[in-house]
């Protein structure tokens, strides 16, 4: 495979780059300054080669392939470039992309120049000057068009604790996305279950630290930290002796696209997140169920959910959804130590009443973990995420 197609002029610094997928500008310097250091026809790295060829003694096209990739098939792409007698960037540029992406080698205008008369020669280079600049306005659209996509990924993206469930039962997560190459993605899972009265039936609180690179340049990344968790378990496959110094690394290269796993811990709320005071009452036939629920913490995108199947003469004083046989309280935010309240009402005569309540809300992860500082190659990078996500897998409340 051919990862990357470049030009470089050692002498005035002139460069252009093509590549199979997006670069960041801090990859593409490396790949440039990691090629000059050498200036070898054929350059042998650990994760890929650069094939390259001379057309002068300063300039030089050059081919980033993978280890498997035959050199010669390559070699022999750059040696038409060269032969066609090409020196300008743009018409290189015109070849880089035939190569990438149409699947051969050589711009047939280019040749067809070269060997007209003068006065074919005029027509054609006017031709030619006409699709440089199609060229460049398809290149400002397809930037216009990059810039409008990553505008509305934001602005789908810009709530970083959105619910993600479709049906009442589905667990309440957040859209995990990023366009870094690093990314480090911190996931709690909550399991609690209490009665009405507040007894803590079930309290668990599941959290992994996990690594994704989209990258190659990446996978020796070393990930400094601190406030973990006191009973988390580190991945076997991590450097030991590094972890003394709250340092994470993982032993072997790090496959791109693959989740790490790297840290896992199982912990508790020290105080639940949000409590209740159910009180109840009879009135005209009904029985009143008066809930009051209390938060430790801010607690945002509160909904309260339950069955009405077996309920009759069901009246609820506030905003809710029903679907089928399920209804969903819309509760809103509730600030730290604050409160709100519903008055439900229903037939006395039914015999399981309104529990249990299903609730799902976010709110602060229990973790205080923090990345202080992030290596590639003993170098510091800025060039990635750490992304938290908290998510309500079951949170119960029984009669």
């Amino acid at each position: 495979m051919i990862y990357s197609l470049f030009s470089v002029d050692i002498e005035n610094n002139k460069k252009i780059f093509r590549s199979t997928k997006p670069q960041s500008i801090s990859k593409i310097n490396y790949i440039f300054s990691e090629f000059i250091s050498s200036l070898q026809h054929v350059i042998y790295k650990d994760l890929y080669n650069y094939v390259s060829i001379g057309l002068s003694n300063t300039m030089f096209i050059v081919a980033q392939i993978s280890k498997d990739h035959s050199i010669s098939e390559v070699n022999d792409y750059l040696e038409k470039i060269r032969t066609s007698g090409v020196d300008d960037l743009f018409d290189i540029l015109i070849s880089f992309d035939n190569i990438l992406y149409n699947g051969y080698a050589i711009n047939d205008d280019i040749q067809m120049i070269k060997s007209m008369d003068s006065q074919d020669e005029k027509i054609h280079e006017l031709m030619l000057e006409h699709r440089k600049q199609e060229r460049k306005e398809l290149e400002k659209e397809y930037k216009r068009q990059r810039n409008q996509d990553k505008l509305i990924e934001k602005i789908l993206t810009k709530e970083k604790f959105k619910n993600t469930f479709d049906s009442f039962n589905e667990p309440v997560s957040k859209i995990l996305t990023s366009d870094k190459p690093v990314i480090i993605s911190l996931k709690e899972t909550v399991d609690c279950t209490i009665s009405s009265e507040n007894f803590i039936k079930e309290n668990s609180v599941k959290g992994e630290l996990n690594l994704t690179i989209t990258d190659e340049y990446y996978q020796n990344i070393k990930i400094m930290y601190c406030n973990i968790i006191e009973n988390a378990k580190f991945s076997p496959f991590l450097d030991k002796e590094l972890l003394k110094e709250k340092i994470l690394k993982v032993n072997k290269n790090v496959q791109t696209n693959k989740k790490v796993p790297l840290v896992k811990y199982t912990t508790k709320h020290s105080q639940l997140p949000i409590s209740i005071d159910c009180w109840s009452s009879n009135e005209d036939g009904q029985k009143v169920d008066s809930l009051t629920f209390t938060a430790s913490k801010d607690i945002k995108n509160l909904y309260i959910q339950f069955n009405t199947k077996k309920l009759t003469r069901l009246e609820i004083d506030g905003r809710y959804d029903e679907i089928n046989d399920e209804i969903r309280l819309n509760c809103g935010s509730i600030k730290k130590d604050d409160s709100i309240m519903y008055e439900i009402k229903h037939s006395e005569r039914d015999p399981s009443g309104i529990f249990p309540l299903s609730l799902s809300f976010e709110t602060d992860m229990v973790s205080n973990l923090k990345i202080t500082k992030v290596f590639s190659k003993d170098d510091q990078i800025d060039d990635f995420d750490f992304i938290k996500d908290f998510t309500i897998n079951s949170y119960i409340i029984e009669e």
